[in-house]
């Protein structure tokens, strides 16, 4: 599974348990409903800025669309991932650089 597909994945789990449907997501996005269609099943990238939006409308942190539940303060620590389906997969790193216009799976390298 690619990145933008995961986090497709658990963006939807999110707007089904808040009750929010892609049409109003398409509207906060700027985007059509079908292009948050295509975005949630990972045929089409996430950019910062959307998943800044996301996190906010839908009362989540990045980290939870990222499938990660704890971060280290110790520099080269692993960040470790609730290893709880349907989210078991190699955590990530995440840098965020919102001012960026490429594909938000650009700036993210898994870990293995």
């Amino acid at each position: 599974m690619t990145t933008d597909e995961l986090i497709g994945e658990r963006v939807h789990h999110e707007m089904w348990r808040r009750r929010v449907t892609q049409l109003r997501l398409a509207d906060l996005l700027g985007i059509t409903q079908s292009g948050v269609s295509k975005k949630l099943r990972g045929e089409r990238p996430w950019f910062a800025s959307e998943l800044l939006t996301v996190a906010d409308v839908l009362g989540v942190g990045l980290e939870s669309l990222y499938g990660i539940t704890g971060t280290s303060d110790t520099p080269g620590a692993p960040v470790t991932e609730t290893p709880t389906a349907p989210y078991s997969r190699p955590y990530v790193r995440l840098v965020v650089i919102p001012e960026v216009s490429r594909g938000w799976s650009d700036y993210c390298a898994e870990v293995a």
